[in-house]
């Protein structure tokens, strides 16, 4: 016979596992770009458009993933400042 302990524990085990599983998982900064590379009908955007496709990122991160992505060779980058524009390598 299982013990009230056991049983407590077992009930909070699936408890929490069932909470992770409903966790929604945020996805990398590379992921996002890979999946913006989906939707993306355009030869050239820019950071504001990025933006558009993930309310949920700040300016700064925006700026980050597209600068990784950059430095990795997955986006080639043209001018600077409000005048930069990325495009698919």
């Amino acid at each position: 016979m299982l013990s009230n302990d056991t049983i407590t524990m077992a009930v909070i085990n699936d408890s929490l596992e069932e909470l992770l599983n409903a966790q929604p998982v945020h996805p990398t900064g590379g992921d996002r770009v890979e999946m913006f590379r989906d939707i993306i009908k355009r030869a050239t955007f820019g950071r504001k458009e990025y933006m558009r496709q993930f309310k949920d990122i700040s300016t700064a991160t925006a700026s980050r993933d597209l600068q990784q992505a950059t430095e990795q060779g997955v986006l080639k980058k043209t001018g600077d400042g409000r005048m930069t524009a990325y495009r698919f390598a």
